[in-house]
């Protein structure tokens, strides 16, 4: 069979550069590039760094896998992270999940390790067989596939009717030699907006061959996640995209179907770009608060070493303690504050009511929290706001 006769009937996989940037798309895509660059330069400590990055890999997997159907809930991932036993019904969804994080982590480490060296990051059908055998591990003849082969049977996807698996290698290749020769990695540094576009593009392509009996739109996220990865896309935002589709499912099968009708993917760029400017906000947003939080830290521990009204150091620690286990961003009820700290609630539950009031009533004292009412409270931040504020100002000024 001649791969030419089946382009005959597969137009839509003659690979080529089928899209253009509307004003709007392209304006979206500047944003996207902005937010990346904010968000490499940003001096974050190890451990907002850690939990960042701990975010954007449970959302990612847990997104990823929910597109195909996996129901796992917020709740459960986070138990299977911590490492703690879900029952044997859920053990195929909970391997699913697994199988995602040990994928999504192995490509990072795959882009860390390379060093600068290109070759090594070049996407090549070795390369997408790698993941797929990464997203079928372990998953036994539920999986419909052979881990890290290509199918050998002719698929539908719902309405859509794959290519015949005996021209799924040379396709393969072709999509490989067409990110090589049509983007500009292989020649040097990538930017950011290229890979974007060539992440999505790639995406596309490749469930439109659809080379795996399954796990095809979970290897074809992954391939997206590796290209924006090695071009210098920050590990924190490794779930936007997945989470956009994910969060619209409908509409991600409705531009889907539409570019391959069109034969071009101007559309659905519109739609993963804009979800991505989005997305990047959010993160942006999380890791201002994370730089915030350390900052208040620091204005806590500040605040503490002006107060010499104390007698023991542990009566010190334990008001310091709970001045930093206050929300920054809401009113809160002091005992509901203590009973969700556990260090907190053992030692307010010998001292009793009294002392949670003494200590707070030093805190309010220090400037660092007013009363809203009866045993309520919020963290006064707007010393370190107008600071932020100012830095902020200060900044537009010199550009």
């Amino acid at each position: 069979m001649k791969l030419e006769d089946v382009l005959k009937d597969y137009p839509h996989l003659e690979l080529r550069k089928c899209w253009e940037l509307r004003l709007p798309t392209a304006l979206a895509l500047g944003e996207c590039v902005g937010l990346i660059d904010s968000l490499g330069d940003f001096p974050l400590t190890p451990q907002v760094h850690d939990n960042l990055h701990q975010v954007a890999l449970s959302r990612g997997a847990q997104a990823t896998t929910a597109i195909e159907g996996n129901t796992l809930t917020d709740d459960e991932v986070r138990l299977i992270l911590e490492k703690k036993e879900l029952p044997p019904s859920r053990q195929y969804q909970v391997q699913e999940l697994q199988n995602a994080i040990d994928a999504m982590n192995e490509v990072g480490g795959t882009v860390f390790r390379a060093d600068g060296e290109g070759k090594r990051l070049l996407v090549t059908p070795e390369l997408i067989c790698s993941f797929h055998k990464l997203i079928g591990k372990n998953l036994g003849e539920v999986f419909d596939a052979v881990p890290g082969k290509f199918r050998t049977d002719r698929r539908h996807v719902g309405r859509y009717l794959a290519p015949p698996h005996e021209v799924v290698p040379e396709l393969v290749k072709r999509l490989c030699d067409w990110l090589r020769d049509a983007f500009t990695f292989s020649k040097g540094a990538q930017a950011i907006d290229e890979a974007i576009q060539q992440a999505i593009a790639a995406h596309v392509y490749f469930e439109w061959i659809h080379p795996f009996g399954d796990g095809n739109g979970r290897t074809g996220r992954l391939l997206e996640f590796f290209i924006l990865l090695r071009a210098g896309f920050p590990d924190i935002c490794a779930h936007v995209l997945a989470n956009h589709y994910n969060n619209t499912r409908q509409e991600y099968t409705y531009h889907f179907d539409k570019a391959k009708s069109k034969r071009n993917i101007s559309e659905f760029l519109d739609y993963s770009i804009t979800g991505l400017r989005d997305g990047l906000k959010e993160v942006m947003q999380q890791v201002q608060e994370g730089i915030f939080r350390v900052a208040w830290r620091s204005y806590v521990y500040d605040k503490f070493s002006e107060y010499k009204d104390y007698r023991k150091k542990t009566v010190f620690t334990r008001r310091r303690d709970l001045a930093l286990a206050m929300p920054l961003n809401e009113s809160f009820h002091l005992g509901r504050l203590i009973a969700s700290d556990l260090d907190l609630y053992k030692q307010f539950e010998v001292l009793g009511k009294r002392a949670a009031k003494d200590d707070m009533d030093v805190i309010v004292k220090l400037g660092l929290a007013e009363s809203t009412g009866i045993d309520s409270f919020r963290a006064t931040t707007e010393a370190l706001q107008a600071m932020k504020s100012l830095s902020v100002q200060r900044a537009s000024s010199r550009g």
